[in-house]
């Protein structure tokens, strides 16, 4: 895409395109947008009516506008520049396309875009007040907090910060799969689901979640697919 050609990364998209849509992700409209607008400003109109029946027609009930004014552009092929749409060729919309398919693949391969560092320093940057007001305490008590297997509080990250799906259930410290799926609780804790049968006691009753006073029953809990 640096050198200009949109090539791959349409073939790439238009193979990802249920994936994409799923995450909602616009991205194979856009590379389409971008595409449409290049064959337009070489001034060949035939050929931009028939990529936009091909390739634009398919997304028209849901980004009707986003066509419309593609559309308009037909009236202006070879010399875009000079028409209300002139904003369509700045150089700009490469470069966020360039960013934009760049962080998809990475999201797609459950992968942060920033570098390993970066992301390591940001992780650091939010937890570290939590941290240091949770060390004085424990110091103050006289506790020695790096001996222990678990933080006693939670250390929230945002959402930038969380690349992948695995979970790993807070009461037995196992990772879920197929057999043991993590289970949604109506105050919103998440358990697994071997868990919350021996907290049931085998199904047969109301149980409390160990991480608030609020009570549920089996049946209240949901299946959480990743």
């Amino acid at each position: 895409m640096k050198a200009r050609d949109l090539g791959p990364a349409l073939e790439w998209a238009s193979a990802q395109s249920a994936r994409l849509l799923s995450d909602g992700s616009s991205l194979e409209l856009k590379l389409h947008q971008l595409h449409f607008v290049e064959i337009l400003q070489k001034g060949d109109k035939n050929e931009a009516i028939k990529h936009a029946r091909t390739y634009l027609a398919p997304f028209a009930s849901v980004h009707k506008v986003e066509i419309q004014k593609l559309m308009a552009c037909l009236l202006w092929a070879g010399r875009l520049e000079q028409s209300p749409y002139a904003e369509l060729l700045s150089p700009s919309h490469w470069e966020n396309m360039i960013e934009e398919v760049s962080q998809q693949f990475c999201s797609l391969m459950g992968q942060s875009h920033a570098s390993p560092l970066s992301v390591v320093i940001s992780a650091g940057v939010q937890g570290l007040p939590t941290l240091l007001k949770m060390a004085s305490v424990m110091a103050a008590k006289g506790q020695e907090w790096q001996a222990m297997k678990q933080l006693p509080v939670p250390v929230d990250l945002g959402r930038e910060l969380q690349f992948h799906s695995i979970f790993v259930c807070p009461v037995l410290r196992e990772q879920g799969n197929d057999e043991n799926p993590p289970m949604l609780m109506p105050c919103g804790h998440v358990l697994s689901k071997q868990s919350i049968v021996k907290l049931s006691k085998s199904n047969t009753r109301a149980f409390k979640c160990p991480y608030c006073p609020l009570e549920a029953t089996v049946t209240q809990c949901k299946q959480l697919h990743f």
